[in-house]
Formats: C-alpha cells, sequence, structure tokens
C-alpha cells in the first residue's frame, strides 16, 4: 500500500467503511498485478485467503479496532466486494 502512498499514519485514519475497499484494492493488486511474495500474478483461492486474513489482521492492529469483512472461510459469508476480489 506504501506505493500507492498509504502509511500507518494514514491507515490508522481510515474508517472501518474504508477498510474494505482498502483489503479489495490489496487483494487485487496481490492477485492480479503480482504483488504477491513470488511476483507473480494468480495466485490460487487459498493463498488470496491467507493474505486476506493477513492483512486484515494486520488492519485491525493498525486501526486499533475491529473490522468487520465476513468469515473468509466462506466467499458466500464474505463482504461482497472482497468475494468477487477472490
Amino acid at each position: 500500500m506504501a506505493k500507492v502512498g498509504f502509511h500507518d499514519q494514514s491507515i490508522a485514519a481510515l474508517s472501518p467503511g474504508q477498510a474494505v475497499p482498502l483489503l479489495a484494492a490489496y487483494l487485487h493488486a496481490v492477485a492480479v498485478e503480482g504483488e504477491a511474495i513470488n511476483g507473480h500474478p494468480g495466485l490460487a483461492h487459498k493463498s488470496l485467503v491467507s493474505y486476506l486474513n493477513a492483512a486484515h489482521q494486520w488492519l485491525q492492529l493498525v486501526m486499533g479496532q475491529p473490522l468487520q469483512i465476513g468469515n473468509s472461510a466462506s466467499l458466500d459469508a464474505l463482504h461482497p466486494l472482497l468475494a468477487d476480489t477472490i
């Protein structure tokens, strides 16, 4: 997210409603633009869910509050924007 101007201070100032689009943008960067650790786009579903879970936990830590995104174990129970991205 640093590539697009986000840093810990700006992320901490986000509202919970802004967190889901940020997570979706992050997932898009990982899935489509090759921003994964291996540098390649096209990660498997399970890998994208792991990236989402890690980013979600980090975002909650930085923002200092819980964020409701649904259940990442089931796409049906996940926030629609995130489910569509995965």
